[in-house]
């Protein structure tokens, strides 16, 4: 049986009422209940002393664990509605594409062998009205089919007067100038949205300025990156660890000169490439996300993360720093299309979210730097 400083306590009260209420047994009944008062007293010290921070750690164990749970179930949500949503474009693109090849096929077989030239003269519809050659006709099809892919939809704007429809022309562009001090920028969305392309940009114009560029990537190489700095080539994700615990290493030691009076800090940006991808194989990603939210701005550090999912799993499992993150961070979704060869292709739009703000549809500057 559990025995605690509650349980001492009452029994020596019930002691010490029994020696009243027994005047035969008083004097044994008293030195029993001064012995659980007693026993009640240590026991609690005890149980302040190390049973409390045992039960903490085990409760914030459990919350964690917890946390971890919810967002491992949102990215599985938002895994499988992006997938399920990309099947369905998949099956409308074959219907497409089915149509009108037994279109075509259907115009060819009907003026086949016609002596009339029905095909030269035009098809006429149950109406009696004439209307394109059969050749106009299935090239008017494969251009349609071919603007269907290619264009993006109409955005849905919300006015004063209503809703009405926004073409992708009238959507604000993305201006990378506004963030070229940021101290952390978070640019994700599936594969094959330009999220690199767009940090390469981003990261040019800041050197433009000023910056020095690192770059994280355990899958890039210096073709790709240029003379930027490059860590973890060649899926090196020890050395990717321990520059994480390095850089939060490096932003103590800036403190400490910002603390002694220091206030000229050169800028530099660090690249965090395909983070969801490599993240779980370093133990100081959590860490360094915390660091990326609260450390970064007072001593010109910044902090561009491509990632393929906002949640915290997709950012180093950073467990309870969901409110840090959307305090901090610059958030810029790119959209992705599929195109009729079956790949994933930019759509040139996405969504730009400041910290605290509502979300704001626009336009994708071009991917060649400026």
């Amino acid at each position: 049986m559990k025995t605690n400083s509650i349980y001492l306590l009452a029994l020596g009260t019930g002691a010490l009422l029994g020696s009243l209420a027994v005047p035969v047994a008083s004097l044994p009944l008293q030195a029993l209940s001064f012995g659980l008062f007693v026993a009640s007293e240590v026991r609690y010290r005890y149980e302040a002393k190390y049973l409390a921070p045992i039960e903490a750690r085990r409760h914030q164990a459990w919350q964690e664990t917890l946390d971890h749970a919810f967002e491992h179930q949102t990215g599985a949500a938002q895994a499988y509605t992006t997938n399920r949503l990309d099947w369905r474009y998949r099956q409308l693109n074959a219907r497409l594409n089915l149509r009108a090849s037994i279109r075509e096929k259907y115009l060819q077989l009907f003026t086949q062998g016609n002596p009339q030239g029905v095909g030269v003269q035009g098809v006429r519809d149950l109406a009696g009205q004439a209307t394109h050659s059969p050749v106009d006709r299935s090239v008017r099809s494969q251009q349609t089919l071919t603007v269907s892919a290619t264009s993006s939809p109409a955005t849905t704007e919300t006015t004063k007067e209503g809703s009405r429809s926004v073409s992708a022309t009238e959507l604000p562009l993305l201006n990378l100038n506004h963030l070229l001090k940021a101290p952390f920028v978070l640019i994700w969305g599936c594969p094959g949205g330009g999220k690199t392309t767009l940090a390469k940009r981003l990261a040019a114009l800041r050197e433009a300025a000023g910056h020095t560029i690192t770059v994280a990537d355990p899958h890039g190489s210096k073709a790709e990156w240029g003379n930027w700095d490059l860590v973890g080539a060649g899926r090196n994700f020890e050395a990717l660890d321990q520059y994480l615990a390095t850089y939060d290493g490096e932003i103590t030691a800036d403190y400490g000169r910002y603390a002694a009076g220091e206030r000229e800090f050169g800028y530099q940006t660090l690249i965090v490439d395909e983070f969801t991808q490599w993240t779980d194989r370093c133990v100081h990603s959590p860490l360094f996300v915390k660091s990326v939210c609260t450390d970064l701005r007072k001593i010109n550090r910044c902090a561009i993360i491509v990632s393929h999912a906002d949640t915290l799993t997709g950012l180093g499992n950073a467990v309870g720093l969901r409110a840090a993150i959307n305090r901090a961070a610059v958030k810029i979704e790119l959209e992705t299309q599929i195109s009729r060869s079956g790949e994933y292709v930019p759509t040139g739009e996405g969504w730009l979210q400041y910290p605290g703000k509502e979300r704001q549809r626009v336009r994708i500057p071009d991917a060649e730097p400026a």
